[in-house]
């Protein structure tokens, strides 16, 4: 029988896996800002006046591209994977209804936007923190080879 996590174990995994994705978000805002040229505050305001991820991505990959340097280009197509998958398993444990049985373990969550009742346990929890991890290791290994690329910090711009 598949060991099921408690709440507080479910919620505290999905708060790492968030974290994770607000940080590979955060590795292609700074690319953005480095590739663009223009001061934080104005490249916070393009930046996050885009709600979809798939097009931040679009919006760097473009900026990248005027640099016209193949290999800056793909290090920024790197960065937009890493945020996809952080993203990706973040949005498995969004929308989502978590309903404790009477012993406070978590068998099942309620996705709201697919309509899906979902089995929850150890092993799959630790599959989704996994994705996410790889995912923003991925975006920051790639902003690290930007960063040295464009001879400019490797610190996030925040």
């Amino acid at each position: 029988m598949a060991k099921h996590p408690t709440y507080r174990e479910y919620f505290i995994t999905v708060g790492q896996i968030s974290q994770n994705a607000v940080l590979a978000d955060a590795y292609l805002l700074s690319a953005f800002h480095r590739l663009s040229g223009i001061d934080m505050q104005m490249a916070k305001a393009i930046y996050y006046g885009i709600d979809s991820l798939n097009l931040k991505g679009f919006i760097t990959v473009r900026v990248a591209k005027l640099r016209k340097d193949e290999s800056i280009t793909t290090l920024v197509n790197e960065i937009v994977d890493g945020a996809d998958q952080a993203q990706s398993a973040r949005n498995e444990v969004a929308h989502v209804l978590a309903m404790p049985d009477a012993a406070g373990n978590l068998p099942h969550r309620f996705h709201l936007r697919k309509n899906l009742i979902l089995p929850v346990t150890a092993e799959s929890m630790a599959l989704l923190m996994q994705r996410s991890a790889k995912g923003v290791l991925h975006a920051r290994k790639h902003f690290n080879d930007l960063a040295a690329k464009l001879g400019v910090s490797a610190d996030l711009s925040l």
